[in-house]
């Protein structure tokens, strides 16, 4: 989606906050095929702006809604990341 590949290109220049904002707005659609994915880098940015707390609450909570296998991996990844 038009939304994902702009909040990754924010991302990859280091523009968290505009990133947060695209991510924002894609997980506002949970019927979109990259639901998932959106809230997955939604808790990923949190968690990079130093909102760890809400980041961590995000990422367990997409766990308990039966995510790809992938962003399973993902969002344990960053669990443990943002606990450090």
């Amino acid at each position: 989606s038009t939304l994902m590949g702009a909040g990754s290109a924010a991302e990859g220049i280091k523009d968290y906050e505009r990133a947060l904002k695209y991510y924002e707005k894609l997980t506002a659609d949970k019927e979109s095929p990259l639901y998932a994915y959106g809230v997955l880098a939604y808790g990923r940015v949190l968690g990079l702006l130093g909102n760890t707390q809400k980041s961590k609450e995000v990422l367990e909570a997409l766990l308990t809604q039966d995510p790809p296998a992938d962003v399973v991996a993902d969002a344990q990844f960053y669990l443990g990341y943002f606990s450090r």
